[in-house]
């Protein structure tokens, strides 16, 4: 699975919030009472890749429902290198704060957004996979949140 030139220790810098938290150094927004940590499991992935594979959708609604997807994470993520990318492999261990998901980003964000995913011109499996993971990611915060 490409990650298109982009993946970082995403775990390392996780395990350093958790610490500071636990310590109660919290000297930024990397810390902090609404945090989570998102374990993103490549077996879960890939069985929900595989059960969205299995869905009549075509290309052009991947490429969209993973900017929308990208778009209500975005302002949530801790990791100030995670930016809407749409095709960024964001690790296995994610920080965020629930509480800035986005549940309904702008429609013309989403097609900006969709607009620069279709030009890298990903394969649909490629596509499965990272709206399988933003999916984890999103059903975790929102569960936090309830």
């Amino acid at each position: 699975m490409s990650d298109f030139g982009w993946s970082h220790n995403y775990a390392e810098k996780a395990q350093e919030a958790e610490q500071a938290a636990k310590a109660g150094k919290c000297e930024d927004e990397t810390c902090g009472e609404n945090l989570i940590t998102v374990n993103v499991d490549e077996d879960l992935v890939r069985n929900l890749a595989f059960e969205i594979s299995q869905q009549p959708m075509s290309w052009d609604d991947c490429v969209w429902l993973l900017a929308e997807g990208e778009l209500r994470l975005a302002k949530a993520y801790i990791d100030p290198h995670i930016t809407p990318s749409g095709l960024a492999d964001v690790g296995n261990m994610i920080r965020l704060d629930p509480s800035k998901v986005e549940n309904q980003p702008p429609e013309a964000q989403i097609r900006a957004l969709a607009e620069k995913v279709a030009k890298q011109g990903p394969r649909l499996e490629e596509l499965h996979w990272f709206l399988a993971v933003r999916k984890i990611i999103y059903d975790e915060a929102r569960h936090a949140m309830y």
